[in-house]
């Protein structure tokens, strides 16, 4: 927006001096007398969609606004977007596996058995799951002095590439112990129908608790004496059916370049903004559901980096007077929130044109009571955040210089030493909703000023007025009309000519009714606002018949 000003502003001073004063068409110079030819030199109409190319620019866009279908916004930060896994978050942290799966008994040619319900974490219960880690560490220790055949079943855990159950099965040797490994993320696993109260029998299609079963049978024609423990390393969750915990995912963090630059800086000061917003949509990606997702610590900062890179003039949004967010939604249902002047300072962070902007998250998920969740590795949260304002505005009286130099050739020297005086005529229809004022000065290599250039009344000011503006909506309703003239003469051509002249414009731009020290009304910028100008101008030429 700071370079679309500056455009505007700049084409219309250089299409009054630099575009008009020096084409000079050389047939037009009559060799025998004194001649005064007025010439056209050019003309033009510029739309306001043409100096701020919304197509070009990240932060420029055409909305429909209070009706009018070809009204711009200006776009600080769309689109963006936090995304982050869910599942690759949840970790199992399971408690002892309890010291009761032992077997004692006779010698005898059947086959003795016990069985045991565990549940690895109280805050969960997996109805389904597959995991990614984690493992169970199994070991058997043979209490007699003879061998015993065993086998230990987790019937819940099928193994992924056949379907076959969870089983380690040896033959132990007397007074020995065995650890067996059994990596989870190989098994799916599926709980067994649950029937609370039921004894555990084989064959062992129910069980009489939530959690794990785990089932051990020995086997031996002596004595059987088998003790066991069982650990379950910490597991990393692929996909859950079931129920969750409440569980925290971190915080996130991401900075966004805006492409603002310090050139705005020359502005800052005089413009205000209305209708700032800052939008909020949230959505859940994959398979999960009957989750609750709380935004429990949202912050987003705006700032600027000197040249060492450290951060400067950082500015935070504040919601209700607080730089953090917290809300919350159900997985499958839309998220929308939209803030505004009325509860944060979406407006003073924006007039404060961030070069960077960084916004901070902290998700925590939470299962929907009376519920069963579904979460996988796949499943993700996506924020997206965007900050705009509509190019709705108020100015005071801004100031800005340029230069431009003044580059003749010794064929332009040589015809500007005939040119008595030289005039320039600007006829200039303003449809856009801001106005100038230009001051046009030529000045040396030294930049100490030669002249400036007059208008027909003696004023070193050239008034470009700001189109007529509706009171209510802000939009311009008619153009205004400037006929602009300034002369130069002899001498002024003789210092124009000399070595390094450059001309120097001071431009003051304002809405309606601006001061240098109070704010005109809020004007609306639309996509066919115009600027049409014609440019002619007049010389008078000198020819020395003798030559």
């Amino acid at each position: 927006m700071k370079k679309s000003i500056k455009q505007f502003l700049i084409i219309i001073s250089l299409s009054i001096f630099v575009t008009a004063c020096f084409d000079f068409p050389k047939d037009a110079i009559m060799p025998n007398w004194d001649v005064d030819v007025n010439v056209p030199l050019t003309g033009d109409k510029v739309t306001m969609m043409e100096l701020l190319d919304p197509e070009s620019s990240d932060f420029l866009g055409i909305y429909d606004s209070i009706g009018v279908d070809d009204s711009l916004y200006f776009l600080f930060v769309d689109d963006i977007e936090n995304t982050d896994a869910i599942a690759q978050s949840i970790v199992i942290n399971p408690a002892p596996f309890p010291s009761a799966l032992n077997i004692e008994g006779e010698a005898t040619t059947d086959t003795v058995s016990s069985a045991i319900v565990f549940n690895p974490d109280q805050d969960y219960h997996l109805i389904a799951a597959s995991f990614s880690s984690g493992s169970f560490k199994i070991t058997i220790t043979n209490n007699e002095s003879t061998s015993t055949y065993f086998k230990i079943i987790i019937p819940g855990f099928k193994k992924k590439t056949d379907g076959t159950q969870m089983i380690v099965t040896d033959n132990i040797p007397g007074n020995t112990f065995r650890t067996y490994t059994k990596e989870m993320s190989l098994y799916n696993y599926r709980e067994l129908p649950v029937y609370f109260g039921f004894p555990l029998t084989e064959p062992y299609n129910y069980q009489n608790a939530q959690g794990f079963l785990v089932v051990l049978k020995a086997f031996s024609n002596n004595e059987i004496n088998l003790s066991s423990t069982i650990n379950n390393d910490p597991s990393t969750v692929e996909r859950l059916e079931g129920k969750i915990k409440r569980l925290s995912l971190g915080k996130i963090s991401q900075i966004i370049e805006t492409g603002l630059t310090s050139d705005i800086e020359d502005f800052q000061s005089s413009i205000t903004l209305r209708d700032a917003t800052l939008k909020l949509t949230a959505q859940t990606i994959g398979e999960i559901s009957n989750v609750a997702v709380i935004f429990d610590d949202m912050q987003i900062t705006g700032f600027e980096k000197n040249q060492d890179g450290n951060i400067v003039d950082s500015t935070k949004l504040l919601f209700n007077g607080s730089d953090s967010y917290r809300d919350s939604m159900i997985t499958g249902q839309p998220f929308f929130v939209e803030f505004n002047q009325d509860n944060t300072n979406v407006t003073d962070f924006l007039l404060n044109f961030p070069s960077s902007i960084r916004i901070n998250n902290e998700f925590t998920v939470a299962p929907v009571a009376n519920t069963t969740q579904i979460i996988s590795s796949s499943d993700s949260i996506k924020i997206t955040a965007q900050i705009s304002a509509p190019l709705i505005l108020a100015a005071k009286e801004a100031s800005y210089d340029s230069e431009a130099e003044i580059d003749l050739s010794d064929d332009d020297k040589d015809a500007l030493n005939d040119v008595r005086s030289a005039y320039v005529r600007a006829e200039i229809a303003n449809r856009m909703p801001i106005g100038v004022s230009v001051r046009i000065a030529i000045v040396d290599r030294n930049e100490n000023e030669l002249f400036a250039l007059q208008n027909t009344n003696g004023s070193e000011l050239f008034e470009i007025a700001a189109g007529q503006v509706d009171s209510e909506t802000g939009a311009v309703t008619n153009s205004t009309h400037s006929d602009l003239v300034f002369s130069i003469n002899e001498n002024q051509i003789n210092l124009l000519t000399s070595s390094g002249a450059k001309a120097k414009l001071a431009i003051f731009a304002k809405t309606s009714g601006g001061t240098s020290s109070t704010f005109g009304p809020f004007v609306r910028f639309r996509a066919n606002d115009y600027l049409e100008y014609k440019i002619s101008a007049g010389i008078v030429y000198n020819v020395d018949l003798d030559e």
